[in-house]
This record gives C-alpha cells, sequence and structure tokens, in this order.
C-alpha cells in the first residue's frame, strides 16, 4: 500500500477523533488514582525483592536518596513514613 501525502491530513484528522472519542482525559485520571493508590505496595515489594539481594538498608537509602531528588525531601519523608 502506497502512502500518498495528499491523504495525510486526513489520516491526522481521522486518529484526532478516534483518540478524543476513548476520552483520554478521564482515563489519565483513572490512571493517575490507581499509581498513587499502587505506589506503597510496589515500593514494598522493591524493597523485599532487591533488599534480599542487596541489603534493604543500602536500597531503602537508594530508593529515597532518589525520590527525594525527583519529588523532593517532604514526599520522601512521607513515603518512609507510610512504609
Amino acid at each position: 500500500m502506497k502512502f500518498i501525502i495528499k491523504q495525510f491530513p486526513k489520516l491526522l484528522w481521522a486518529t484526532f477523533n478516534a483518540w478524543l472519542e476513548k476520552e483520554p482525559f478521564k482515563i489519565s485520571a483513572v490512571i493517575a488514582y490507581y499509581a498513587i493508590l499502587s505506589l506503597p505496595g510496589l515500593l514494598i515489594m522493591i524493597l523485599e525483592i532487591v533488599g534480599s539481594l542487596w541489603g534493604k538498608e543500602i536500597v531503602r537509602g537508594e530508593l529515597f536518596s532518589e525520590i527525594s531528588s525527583a519529588m523532593g525531601p517532604e514526599t520522601a519523608q512521607s513515603i518512609q513514613g507510610i512504609l
């Protein structure tokens, strides 16, 4: 099948309309909500699995260092309190 440049705007418009029909903003909010709810469980699994290989204190220190640099020290302390 040969691509014709004249059809590109039609293809782009059809793709955009199909994307809007799926309600992407509503779905992204749902994904963000579930990600926040699954964060403590995911962090516990990471600490247990990787901590059994390298030591829990080393993994915990590196994990909170990364969280602190990405999201700030207050957020890292809050997550540390949750765990």
